[in-house]
């Protein structure tokens, strides 16, 4: 029997049974509200317990301590039944009739002896539970008010438009008076434990935490959601390692009511994660494609020339598959095409037939990436610095583009950060950026940031690009140092460098370093 069901089990006897056992009222209490307080824990206990060797230990001790009072219950129940059926009438008297007043003497001296043996075994089983119940206090297991949060998956294919779902929920306005904390985290691929723990304690108001160790991060992080209901969006969740996952789930408990939304591409992971509620996106209609791909490229035209381009764009929209993206980055270019021939040549451009899986993926963001000039191809291919989610800021990829010499050489520095404005609006109205934010007394102060398939895609179109990105303990020894233009460094330790690093970067034209403990003249 599950610990969870014996102790429920035994609660209704205790009151029953037990009280006939103990000589006050006072005792029967006690022992009830120690069963409670276990009771209120157990779920808890048993979901940590699969991983916690020690708490898996206090389950067995309460596990048997519950097995001795149930036998126990059973023993004190058979006793009396036998002591109902020496007293009737049915059973004969050994005693004979002269002397038949014997019999409830006697009977009631066995009972007052069996009694007290029971009421022993009892007080000592009282003994060990006081026992377990300070273990229970040591481990800080959350009441069960406080378990049960429940986890909602979004699930679909890339650009269907899940993190799009996922950010109307979390700025619903009443979903912001809700939630007594809310926050937001790109988990992508690889899933680190570490950096998602750190997240929710800075949202709570912690700071990053100095802890190192994961076991510290997470009891940090249990101990200070635990009272508050919470909403967590954990955004492109990809891992499928459950013990790693349950690990994370395990400190992310908080009051009744509490939520974690999670947006991923992968229908094992929504099984993995243990999902409440499953909400699966599909494809846009043809019809409901098509509306959102000629609002965005029929912007500023009359209606004779949408009337000749129509025919043309509805077939470009069923290209599109049903993704939002898709439609939003093709509508985008067609925008800026003004003639039926050049609406034909983005429908039977040979970019739509390529049979490459990873290219399949990326046949529209093609199309769009091939209209650019080689400069503006050269700017976009620069982003594959910025991590997934990353708010990038204007002013900083200005200079990245003005490093790498892409804005010309004239040594004007307004010039060319006027260049840089300009090339940044282009790519933004090809819709390769998103989630504008504008400073309305100075437009130079803009921020953005990339849709997660773009940013596969700037990944993909950059992967024999001289650049070298770090991000925690990378393996680096195979990479041709010399010839590294781009270096860039997130979370990382001079330990964890190669010797002589920045001497041997003989090419490199821009440097980062964030959250770095590093010496430049290594």
């Amino acid at each position: 029997m599950a610990v969870f069901a014996l102790v429920e089990r035994l609660g209704p006897l205790i009151e029953k049974e037990v009280s006939l056992l103990l000589e006050s009222k006072n005792e029967v209490e006690n022992l009830t509200g120690k069963l409670k307080k276990i009771q209120e824990v157990l779920k808890d206990a048993e979901r940590i317990g699969v991983t916690d060797s020690k708490v898996k230990n206090w389950l067995k001790e309460l596990q048997d301590v519950s097995h001795e009072m149930d036998d126990l219950l059973d023993e004190w129940q058979t006793a009396n039944l036998q002591l109902q059926i020496e007293g009737s009438d049915e059973v004969s008297n050994p005693w004979g009739k002269a002397i038949s007043f014997i019999q409830p003497i006697y009977l009631c001296f066995k009972h007052f002896v069996e009694r007290r043996e029971f009421n022993l075994k009892i007080r000592g089983l009282i003994g060990k539970l006081d026992f377990i119940v300070q273990g229970k206090d040591e481990f800080g297991f959350l009441p069960s008010e406080f378990n049960g949060v429940q986890i909602v998956s979004i699930v679909g294919t890339g650009g269907v438009g899940k993190t799009t779902l996922a950010q109307l929920a979390f700025n619903d306005p009443e979903v912001e008076e809700h939630f007594e904390l809310r926050t937001w985290i790109c988990v992508s691929d690889p899933f680190e434990e570490t950096k998602i723990a750190k997240s929710v304690l800075e949202a709570v108001g912690e700071g990053s935490s100095n802890a190192s160790k994961l076991e510290m991060l997470l009891r940090s992080v249990k101990n200070s959601v635990s009272k508050k209901r919470f909403l967590i969006v954990l955004d492109d969740v990809w891992t499928e390692d459950r013990e790693r996952w349950e690990t994370l789930k395990n400190s992310l408990q908080g009051a009744p009511g509490s939520r974690i939304l999670v947006t991923t591409r992968s229908d094992q992971v929504v099984r993995v994660i243990g999902t409440d509620t499953c909400i699966p996106l599909g494809q846009l209609s043809e019809e409901d494609c098509w509306s959102l791909l000629s609002k965005i490229a029929f912007v500023r035209r009359s209606e004779e020339e949408r009337e000749k381009l129509e025919d043309i764009g509805k077939k470009i929209a069923l290209k599109c598959k049903g993704l939002p993206l898709a439609a939003k980055t093709m509508g985008s270019l067609l925008c800026l095409k003004d003639t039926v021939g050049e609406w034909l040549n983005v429908l039977e451009s040979p970019l739509w037939q390529l049979e490459e899986a990873t290219v399949q993926l990326f046949s529209h963001l093609y199309l769009s990436y091939n209209d650019l000039s080689p400069v503006l191809k050269r700017c976009f291919s620069s982003c594959v610095i910025y991590p997934k989610d990353t708010l990038i800021r204007l002013d900083e990829l200005i200079r990245i583009w003005m490093a790498h010499g892409y804005l010309g050489s004239s040594g004007n520095v307004d010039h060319m950060q006027r260049m840089g404005l300009e090339l940044f609006k282009n790519l933004e109205m090809r819709s390769f950026f998103q989630e504008l934010e504008k400073d309305k007394y100075d437009e130079s102060k803009i921020s953005c940031k990339m849709h997660d398939i773009m940013h596969d895609f700037v990944t993909y179109l950059s992967k024999d690009e001289c650049c070298l990105i770090l991000c925690g303990g990378v393996d680096i020894t195979n990479c041709d140092i010399g010839k590294v233009r781009t270096f860039c460094a997130r979370n990382v330790s001079q330990e964890g460098l190669l010797l002589n690093l920045f001497s041997r970067l003989k090419c490199v034209r821009v440097l980062i370093a964030s959250d770095c403990t590093l010496d430049l003249r290594a």
